[in-house]
């Protein structure tokens, strides 16, 4: 399957574990499925880094993970994790 919509499925998913309940796109996944042959015609693009401060990291991932770890530091209210555990990289920044 095309990476556009594995990434849909993974989103589509996470909603309902977040939220106990199913997405509205979801119910339409069959006729998404049968299409996904027009997804792969096309290159993928890269997932681009578009932080604000930290353009300079190579590592995309590791470049958000700093972006939303200098957020939180200036946020007055602890962001908030819906089922899941607090993601080790927050507890690295606040817990230390």
């Amino acid at each position: 399957m095309g990476e556009a919509v594995d990434y849909l499925a993974d989103l589509i998913n996470e909603y309902g574990y977040r939220f106990d309940k199913r997405h509205k796109l979801d119910f339409t996944w069959n006729d998404l499925w049968e299409q996904q042959g027009l997804f792969t015609k096309y290159p993928a693009k890269p997932f681009g880094n578009h932080t604000t401060n930290h353009k300079h990291i190579e590592n995309v991932y590791d470049a958000y993970k700093k972006e939303l770890q200098l957020k939180w530091k200036h946020d007055k209210v602890a962001p908030k994790w819906t089922n899941r555990p607090t993601p080790d990289f927050y507890k690295e920044e606040h817990e230390s």
